[in-house]
């Protein structure tokens, strides 16, 4: 759109996205038109069977380190920026805990 190209991006994840999309929103380059989703949760989850036996916060993922091997599966490399934040930042008690950065079918599954 900056070059009077017209173009069209529905995968627009807020707050993830949010760092890489302010300087075009600020500098007018790139307009929104609509938003196409509202009220939708930005945060990790786990299969309800999982929640079923006790993992209701993030907190509870360090007292049971040894059922998820230490690790967090994100999306695509790039993408993972508030999951490698926590880790390295040791919040929650997972300091010592690994980014799988994958795919977004791969964190799906």
């Amino acid at each position: 759109m900056k070059n009077g190209d017209l173009d069209v991006f529905m995968g627009y994840w807020d707050p993830a996205m949010q760092s890489y999309f302010a300087p075009y929103r600020k500098s007018g380059a790139v307009e929104t038109i609509h938003t196409n989703l509202e009220g939708a949760k930005f945060t990790w989850v786990v299969p309800s069977y999982v929640y079923d036996a006790g993992m209701h916060s993030f907190a509870d993922l360090a007292a049971h380190a040894d059922k998820f091997g230490k690790k967090i599966y994100g999306i695509e490399p790039g993408s993972n920026e508030i999951m490698l934040g926590i880790v390295k930042k040791g919040d929650f008690g997972l300091g010592d805990w690994k980014v799988v950065e994958s795919s977004e079918q791969g964190m799906l599954s």
